[in-house]
This record gives C-alpha cells, sequence and structure tokens, in this order.
C-alpha cells in the first residue's frame, strides 16, 4: 500500500519526500513472536538431534519426534513455513499512518481500514496539500 501512495502522489506532486517505517504492535505481541520463534527453532533442533537431550534426561525420544524423523526433511519445512507464518502474523498489525505537515491524514489503527484513493486526497487537501492543475 505504501508503495502505491508513494508512486501516485509523486506523479502529482514531484518535490514531495516520502519515508515509511515499520511499526511495532504492542506487547504481547512481540513477546508472543519471540515464544513462537524460539518454539519452533527448539522443536527443529529436536526433531534433527534431540536424542542426546532426551538421553540425559533419562526419558525414551517422543513418539512425535520418532514420527516426524521419518520424513526429516518435510517435517523441519513444515514446522519453520507454520512457525514462521504464525510469528510473523503475531506482529503484523498493517498499520497505515499517513501525515503531511505533521498533521493526520488517514489512520487504519484507528479507522480499522485502509483508505480509498479519494479519502486520502480529500484528506490530504483538508491538511492543506493541493492538485496541481494541467
Amino acid at each position: 500500500m505504501f508503495g502505491e501512495v508513494v508512486a501516485r502522489l509523486k506523479a502529482e506532486h514531484p518535490k514531495l519526500e516520502f519515508y515509511g517505517e515499520h511499526y511495532v504492535p504492542p506487547q504481547p505481541w512481540p513477546l508472543l513472536s519471540q515464544i513462537v520463534t524460539l518454539g519452533y527453532i527448539g522443536m527443529i533442533l529436536l526433531v534433527i538431534g534431540g536424542d542426546p537431550i532426551f538421553a540425559a534426561m533419562e526419558i525414551p525420544t517422543p513418539e512425535v519426534i520418532l514420527h516426524l524423523r521419518e520424513s526429516q526433511l518435510s517435517s523441519v519445512f513444515m514446522i519453520f513455513m507454520v512457525g514462521n507464518t504464525i510469528s510473523h502474523n503475531l506482529l503484523n498489525s498493517g498499520a497505515f499512518e499517513v501525515h503531511y505537515n505533521e498533521r493526520p491524514v488517514w489512520s487504519k489503527i484507528e479507522t480499522g481500514r485502509v483508505p480509498t484513493w479519494p479519502e486520502l486526497i480529500k484528506n490530504f487537501e483538508d491538511a492543506g496539500l493541493h492538485r496541481h492543475l494541467s
């Protein structure tokens, strides 16, 4: 969305400068994402070489680990993909904040939705940015 907005505004206002930054969601989402990441990395390590760990704890290797080892490459890939997707989605807020001259133009956090192009242009004009008519 950011790239589309920048491209369309640059076409009409080539001298405008744009910047975007990542919005970090509030806790507990970053913490949960880290926990999920540690969990899937730990699971991968157990599938690849967990026998010494289980032996040190004097417990048999769990059936689920033995089952995952039957198709180790597929299992590791699946654990990584699912874990990484969950971890990423916990941090993905979809935030979309737009300001012009330090005035808010649009906030997806407040509205809960992405603006339409006419709404965004109207809000820019309300904030003092006027179209160059050719």
